[in-house]
């Protein structure tokens, strides 16, 4: 029973990272559950104790629900307290489930400043569906007053959203360039030295040179 009740909350915080991750409002999917969803305070089971297979390493738990919090604040405040109560269950719920969060913890590291712009453009994503979604809702009530506002904070909103795309679409082009400059000298460099980079390739295939870049 209590594998069952855990299998049906990994399935809950799957389904609410997803939306998130995707510019979505997860509470879209469960919206009369409010953030109460997906765990039930249990007694851990004979056998828990052990490292699962399918699990996160607390490091790598503690960076996956940083990048949600930075996605969506309030869902990452939610797992923070669901990983100090569960932090187990929690690490199998979200592990090998999304690909995308592994992608971003990696870009974080890597270029903080484009991560924070893909932040953004989540942030904003999810501001515009759910004022869409209230445009949709005044339209259903004839609120006429209110879908007027609600029409011009959406237009403000996506404008703002432009701009911020193409700032990362500049950002992407700027490095695509430097690449392109690095690949281009590399390949200068490796015309000029071809003679010497082919001897040495047949010495370490052969067992009598040291590993080079072939």
């Amino acid at each position: 029973m209590k594998n069952q009740i855990w299998m049906i909350s990994g399935l809950a915080i799957s389904v609410l990272v997803y939306t998130m991750i995707y510019g979505l409002d997860p509470r879209t999917i469960f919206p009369s559950a409010g953030w109460s969803l997906a765990i039930m305070d249990s007694e851990e089971e004979p056998g828990s104790e052990s490292v699962h297979p399918d699990t996160m390493r607390p490091e790598d738990l503690h960076e996956a629900i940083g990048v949600i919090g930075e996605m969506h604040p309030e869902l990452g405040e939610w797992l923070k307290k669901l990983q100090d109560e569960h932090p187990r269950h929690i690490a199998r719920s979200l592990h090998g489930r999304f690909p995308r969060l592994k992608n971003f913890i990696e870009l974080k590291h890597a270029d903080p400043e484009m991560f924070e712009l893909r932040m953004k453009d989540i942030r904003y994503n999810r501001q515009c569906q759910e004022l869409a979604r209230n445009y949709r809702d005044a339209q259903a009530a004839s609120e006429q007053e209110e879908v007027i506002q609600i029409h011009d904070h959406l237009a403000l909103l996506v404008n703002e959203h432009f701009e911020l795309r193409q700032q990362i679409k500049k950002q992407e082009l700027t490095r695509l360039q430097m690449r392109i400059e690095r690949l281009q000298e590399q390949l200068l460099v490796r015309s000029e030295t071809k003679k010497e980079l082919i001897s040495d390739r047949i010495e370490e295939l052969t067992g009598s040179g040291n590993d080079v870049k072939w």
